[in-house]
């Protein structure tokens, strides 16, 4: 019969107890120090986004205001607004743009054109906005109809393709305008043109019910798209 020692069985127990207590107190301190690590990087993070968001809405706010501030006489003349929130300027009186159903633009929208772009372009030229914007879409919107005989998907194709021709003749006519298109090449690379038929329609509000302002919906606009919004989509993945 095999005998043993109780008191080292003992004293092997306390050890092994004792050391598992130390084990499971680095790990602790382990788990600690990473749980500390991720949420100061999370911190960081989130300070940055919000740097980034704060900034991008200042330069926003800025640009809008230079905006308002230089063209606040013609706004009425041009029936022509600017929206905040997409840094659009917007020509709204499809009849005086271009000759209808075509994409030639008429005399008047050619000397508002003459009126306003130089003094758009001093705008964006300033050095402290400038940096901040990657780009200037000239934009061609439509309504929703064509004509009695054509709708649905007909009629949406038919005025994607007026609503590019459109925006394209304004970009053609401001870029050779006293040769701005030769004279700055920096500024004309970032300038483009696009046609949105009506993807992107307004409304108005008659008797509490939405109804589709089709003038309103012919426009042409002139939006200037920020690098904040890059990165702003940037920081979005990093903080997902």
């Amino acid at each position: 019969m095999k005998s043993f020692n109780k008191k080292n069985t003992i004293q092997s127990e306390d050890e092994y107890a004792i050391f598992i207590s130390d084990f499971m107190s680095v790990l602790m301190v382990i788990f600690l120090f990473i749980a500390i690590t991720f949420i100061h990087n999370v911190q960081k993070k989130d300070d940055y986004a919000k740097e980034i968001i704060d900034d991008f809405q200042i330069i926003n706010e800025e640009i809008i205001d230079a905006i308002k501030a230089e063209f606040l006489d013609e706004f009425s003349d041009w029936n022509a607004l600017v929206d905040p929130v997409t840094l659009s300027f917007q020509f709204n009186s499809p009849d005086v743009l271009f000759k209808k159903g075509s994409s030639e633009l008429t005399d008047k929208f050619k000397q508002v054109l003459n009126d306003f772009f130089p003094r758009y372009i001093n705008i964006i030229k300033q050095e402290n906005y400038l940096d901040q914007i990657k780009s200037i879409q000239i934009e061609g919107h439509t309504s929703s109809e064509w004509d009695k005989d054509t709708k649905g998907l007909n009629a949406y194709i038919k005025n994607m393709e007026l609503s590019q021709e459109r925006s394209a003749k304004v970009l053609e006519y401001v870029l050779k305008s006293n040769d701005f298109g030769e004279k700055n090449i920096t500024l004309r690379n970032m300038i483009s043109s696009v046609g949105y038929s009506s993807s992107n329609l307004l409304y108005t509000d008659i008797n509490g019910e939405y109804t589709e302002d089709k003038d309103a919906s012919r426009r042409v606009a002139f939006r200037i798209l920020t690098k904040g919004e890059k990165k702003i989509e940037e920081v979005s993945e990093i903080t997902m």
